[in-house]
């Protein structure tokens, strides 16, 4: 089936000249209207149903790109509850959504990216949380319609975004671990390479660190994936330092991290909290129903989908907006993982 490529490319134009003309809106030299009109009645192309819809001024689509680079995916729950927010906010709004997962790179060239061209979107939400050059969401730029980043925060501010306000998150997790009395406090986070949350979790956890007079302890430091078998390996790891060099309290940068730290904990014959405190960061529900019940610091995934979508609505009607920076508040949720550290007040 051909598509607004294939008639571009023949035509001998750019497909946005192609889009101008079939949609009727733009300027377009006649010379070029009547090619692009004569090559797409030869290959029987067609404007499908969303653009057909924009033309006529009915409903048009909001494109939900997911990109995952392997790990994590869409299985993931937060995945699953920002979706749900997008999608509550999307059937209160005027837009329909289109969904595509992305799978290999964030090529313009990418057979699951084209489909932004050709369903003549109103706008994109990208949800990418690794990225290891930012170069490679460049694509967006050239869709010339507004698109806003999920769960990633670039370092170039031509680019809009919404996502977690993630040093505040953090520090909300130290700080509470210090308030306890706690001083050797140990961090487990992700990959920095990848990720602007894995680093801003990590930049939070050194600012705590450094408004209480705390040295950071490079033993106490892990950063590696977001995952539950991260954490229950650097925790094992921490269980070999010389006990007064160990930790009392873990920052995990997920809640997946702080349920492996607290596996490990507890193999080892470590009673949480008394021995150790534990904070994790999600709030996902099993951190309610863990024994003990986990001390997290919340991430409100279908607020973050809710205001993403009245974001981007927002910038679809007024085109000339500039980009657009929005972070979601956390919340600490104190629950039984953490407590005073031991009284003796040496390290486990």
């Amino acid at each position: 089936m051909p598509n607004i490529h294939d008639v571009a490319k023949l035509a001998g134009v750019h497909r946005s000249t192609v889009s101008r003309v079939l949609t009727g809106k733009g300027a377009v030299s006649e010379k070029s209207r009547k090619k692009v009109l004569e090559v797409a009645h030869k290959m029987n192309f067609h404007l499908n149903t969303v653009a057909s819809a924009l033309k006529s001024q009915r409903k048009s689509a909001i494109g939900l790109l997911s990109f995952w680079n392997c790990s994590p995916n869409p299985s993931e729950a937060y995945y699953q509850h920002i979706l749900t927010g997008i999608i509550d906010e999307i059937t209160r709004s005027k837009f329909h959504l289109l969904l595509n997962n992305v799978q290999g790179t964030l090529h313009p060239e990418n057979e699951q990216i084209k489909f932004c061209y050709e369903s003549m979107l109103g706008g994109i939400l990208l949800m990418a949380p690794r990225i290891k050059d930012e170069e490679e969401i460049n694509f967006i730029t050239r869709f010339n319609i507004p698109a806003i980043l999920l769960l990633y925060r670039p370092t170039d501010n031509r680019y809009s975004w919404v996502d977690l306000d993630n040093r505040k998150g953090a520090r909300l997790a130290v700080d509470h671990l210090i308030e306890l009395g706690h001083k050797r406090i140990a961090f487990i986070g992700g990959e920095l390479e990848y990720s602007s949350n894995a680093r801003d979790r990590y930049f939070g956890y050194q600012e705590s660190l450094k408004k209480a007079g705390l040295k950071e302890d490079e033993n106490l430091v892990r950063n590696g994936f977001f995952w539950e078998g991260y954490g229950e390996e650097s925790m094992k790891y921490f269980l070999t330092l010389p006990p007064a060099q160990r930790p009392t309290a873990v920052f995990a940068a997920t809640d997946a991290i702080a349920f492996g730290a607290m596996k490990a904990a507890q193999e080892a014959g470590l009673n949480i909290p008394r021995d150790l405190s534990i904070v994790g960061l999600d709030d996902y529900e099993k951190a309610s129903l863990s024994s003990p019940t986990l001390t997290t610091v919340r991430q409100p995934f279908h607020e973050i989908g809710k205001q993403a979508v009245q974001l981007l609505e927002t910038m679809i009607k007024n085109r000339s907006s500039k980009p657009q920076h929005l972070l979601i508040k956390p919340e600490l949720i104190v629950r039984d993982s953490t407590a005073r550290p031991p009284k003796t007040g040496k390290a486990i």
